[in-house]
């Protein structure tokens, strides 16, 4: 057995006396610092504004969102209108959807 030889072998002897604690050491550290950064981040975005709510303040958000007018009331001349409007394109969608079966 040359000097080399016996120089690699207790190489890997230490490496794989060493291997299993840091592995260990590197899975403990990954979930501690994932756990910090969890707690972190529930501190500071937990507070008033979510990136959840401001989903759909886009440009193609309801008009409520922009401070739109108020819907008329339904008793209200303009609302009757509205609403006869409203019919009328869902009895012409309903027709075209009719024609193209």
């Amino acid at each position: 057995m040359s000097n080399n030889q016996g120089v690699r072998d207790a190489a890997v002897t230490v490496a794989l006396g060493i291997a299993p604690s840091t592995m260990s050491l590197v899975v403990f550290a990954t979930v501690a610092f994932s756990l910090l950064i969890s707690v972190l981040l529930l501190l500071t975005r937990g507070g008033g504004g979510s990136v959840y709510d401001q989903i759909g303040a886009g440009g193609i958000s309801r008009g409520e969102d922009y401070g739109a007018a108020a819907p008329p009331a339904i008793d209200s001349p303009a609302g009757q209108a509205e609403r006869e409007r409203e019919i009328r394109q869902l009895l012409g969608a309903r027709n075209e959807r009719r024609v193209r079966n």
